[in-house]
């Protein structure tokens, strides 16, 4: 869904794709508002970017419980606040397999 136009807000039915979703890119799009909270039942999920939107709030503490998470891309949206310290439970933030 990478630079596709899409516009709007993240649909919280996002959530259901949780036993098949495990790479998400949203980059490059109109997407705003703040992420739903479904969005973090999505335990399989080792990359998420959502770079480029118009996204707004602050980032949730519930994100460091997407413990697969390898790659995490936030940078040009409308995102306020602190850095959560649950992002320190993301072990696998960065790495790289081979």
């Amino acid at each position: 869904m990478y630079n596709n136009k899409l516009s709007g807000t993240i649909p919280s039915s996002i959530g259901g794709l949780q036993d098949n979703l495990f790479y998400l890119d949203f980059s490059f799009n109109g997407l705003e508002g703040n992420l739903p909270l479904e969005f973090f039942d999505l335990k399989l999920l080792t990359g998420l970017f959502l770079s480029y939107n118009n996204l707004s709030g602050s980032i949730p503490e519930d994100l460091g419980d997407l413990n697969k998470l390898t790659d995490l891309w936030l940078d040009n949206n409308d995102i306020s606040g602190p850095i959560p310290t649950a992002l320190g439970k993301l072990r696998e933030l960065g790495k790289i397999s081979k």
